[in-house]
Parts: structure tokens; sequence; C-alpha cells
């Protein structure tokens, strides 16, 4: 498997490849370009923008602050980026979540990683003043990876209460714990990594504190679980008598309760194997699939207005795709919001780039032999957020 997104990121990819770490542990990322993907003038673009509410927090004496206090009341949605800074200046800390659908400079990194590990990343930046503290002691039900992009903070870990908390499991008790503390201070450049359910808390150092969470939800055997039971929702006729009432009044005899029970484990083991393993595979995998985001960009009025030629140079984005399938002479190119249908070419170009790591552009020409073809696909690769125009070197 190509890893190159991942490589930018630690050192020893094969380990996080084929076991997330259990334990936290620092270390000072491969590619330091990575940290130009988002600045304090990343902030600064994203609330000029008009960045929506929903997608700020602002944490204040280990609180969160009330939405109403930095929206902008004139309008349905955007927040005032004078209040923030006001925020700021008293030492609160600024959250913005889903930098994945919102950034696209990590957008595209976040898509690269989730098309390597299988895994739907997202990102979190987190700004601090100097010498405060952001988030109270807390865990996360997702491992994360911090990258420090600009000054510095002293986090302070603890070992779990909960050891490998489910989504539905989150923290509820705050603040320091009893037991063992690590310490690990992150400067310019440095990562480190966080198992979910480990205790954290950051302080910034004698100046500010930027840094991009990026965070990595596990699939389970928890999550196939619920999967499947989300199979006896399925209409075959053998599987209604799950639907079936339990007589009234059972809740209050705890023998008819238990004999209920076991009557229903029997019950359920005969009915789980009349699930067909392909049609749970179907569901579970399409489930899986819808859990990514789309493609990051869709070149709305480029790819209807803007002039392409045979000739024309043009980019395939293979971290927009998460699988492909070939039907015969066609390739399907399955996105998080769907699934397309191409020449087999396309596909086999696309697969080709993901399996190497390289960025190589194609004249339209390439994609068909026909040529109106070709620049009605180049066309439709665009809109859904494919493939670009390559920029001219």
């Amino acid at each position: 498997m190509n890893s190159s997104a991942l490589a930018r990121l630690v050192s020893e990819t094969g380990e996080f490849l084929t076991a997330p770490p259990e334990q936290p542990f620092s270390w000072k990322i491969p590619d330091a370009s990575l940290l130009s993907k988002f600045s304090l003038r990343s902030i600064d673009g994203l609330l000029q923008s008009g960045l929506d509410e929903n997608l700020v927090r602002i944490i204040y004496k280990n609180g969160r602050v009330a939405k109403s206090s930095y929206a902008n009341r004139a309008s349905s949605h955007g927040v005032l980026a004078e209040e923030v800074s006001r925020y700021l200046q008293r030492g609160a800390t600024l959250v913005i979540d889903e930098l994945a659908r919102i950034w696209a400079p990590l957008g595209d990194f976040c898509r690269r990683l989730s098309s390597e590990l299988s895994v739907p990343v997202d990102a979190t930046s987190f700004l601090t003043p100097a010498g405060k503290w952001g988030l109270d002691f807390h865990y996360d039900v997702h491992s994360v990876l911090l990258m420090q992009t600009s000054g510095s903070k002293r986090w302070r870990l603890q070992p779990p209460s909960v050891k490998n908390p489910l989504p539905s499991q989150v923290c509820k008790k705050h603040g320091q714990q009893e037991g063992e503390v690590m310490e690990f201070i992150l400067r310019e450049g440095d990562a480190l990594w966080i198992p979910r359910g480990w205790y954290h808390a950051g302080v910034a150092t004698e100046e500010h504190s930027l840094h991009v969470t990026f965070w990595f939800p596990h699939l389970t055997r928890y999550w196939i679980a619920q999967q499947i039971l989300k199979g006896f929702e399925l209409e075959a006729d053998e599987l209604l008598p799950m639907r079936d009432d339990i007589f009234w009044g059972v809740g209050f005899d705890p023998s008819a309760v238990e004999k209920v029970i076991r009557n229903f484990k029997n019950e359920f083991a005969d009915h789980l194997r009349l699930l067909k393993d392909s049609d749970l595979t179907n569901e579970i995998w399409r489930s899986r699939m819808s859990e990514f985001g789309g493609p990051h960009r869709k070149y709305a009025a480029s790819s209807v207005l803007e002039k392409v030629d045979v000739d024309t140079q043009l980019q395939l984005l293979p971290e927009a795709v998460l699988h492909i399938e070939y039907e015969k002479g066609d390739s399907l190119l399955y996105t998080g919001e769907g699934e397309l249908r191409f020449p087999r070419k396309i596909g086999e170009m696309i697969a080709r780039m993901r399996a190497t790591g390289a960025q190589i552009s194609w004249a339209v020409k390439d994609l068909d032999d026909r040529e109106m073809d070709a620049i009605k696909t180049a066309k439709i690769l665009m809109q859904f957020g494919l493939a670009e125009i390559a920029e001219e070197s």
C-alpha cells in the first residue's frame, strides 16, 4: 500500500498501518512543509469568510462560551471576528472543527490519509494564548494525532479509566484523575499521538499555541455488530418475526424476562444464520463508505464555462476516490457521495496514481480515443471533484 501522505506525518508508517500504537509518544514531523497548511493567517481567512458558528467553539475558564456571544445576529450563520478576538485577548481557546471540509489545504491532505488508511480522517484546530490552558482534562473516543504548527504547548496525559471507549462512551468526568502523569512539550514541528481513552490537557507556554488535531475513528467489532443488527431491518419474510411484540407486563416479572431472553438468544442465533453474508457485506460496506466525505472541490462553474480542449492538461485527484471496481469496459469510482461510471481507462489511471503516489497530469485526449467523448469525460470529472486543470509549471 502506498502511504505517501502518512509518511509526511510519521516516520514508521508500518506500525500505524498494521496496529496503531497503544501508548502515547511524541516525535518530529518528517515533512515540515505540512505546517504551512494551517497557520494564524488561515484562522483569519476562515473568520473573515463568514465561518459557520456551528463549526466554532470558544473555551473560557473550563467552560464553553455560548454561541450567541460571538455569532453574527444580523445573519443566520457566521461568527463575528472582533468578538472572537476579544475572547482570545481574555485568554480563551478558539476551536475550529471539520477542517477537512472547510479548509482546502488540510482537506486534500485528510482525504489522502483517508484513502491510504481506509479511515475517515478529519481535523480540528486549537488556538490557545500564551500561558493559558485549553480544554480541561478529558479523553476522546477516537485516537488523535496532534501536529504543532506554531508556538508551543505542554501536555499532561493520564492512562484510561475506560479501555477503548466506544463512540457512545464520551468523557463525563473531567479534570485530572488519580495516578501517574506523563508530560510532553510540543514545539513547532512536533507531533503527539494520543490513543483513545487517554486523559489529556494542555497549557500554552510563554508563547501562543496553535495545533491541528487529526482524528482517526476506529473500525471495531462492536461497529460491525451494530451494522449486522441493521440487517434485521430487511423486508425478508423470514426476518419479520424479529419485529413481533413481546407481551405486555413482562418487565415486572423477572422470571418472565429471563424466559424471554433465553428464547430470544436462541431465536436470534437462528435468524442470524438467515442473513446472507453477501447482503450484510454490501450493506456494511456502503455504510462505511457513507462515513467518508465527498470530494472537497467541485468545479461547478469552470467545468461548464472554462475552455477545455484535447490538449488541456488535467490532474486527476485519486484522494477523492475511495474504491474502484471494473465491469467489462467500465470503471466504477466510489466517492463518499455515491458511485460514478467512467471508461475503464479512467479507473486504471487513478489506480496507478494511488499505487505509486505519483502526481501525474494527462492531456484530455488521453482520456478517450474519441475527441468529443474525451472532453465530455474531462468536464464530468471536474464537475464531481475528481480532476482539476493542472497548473502550468
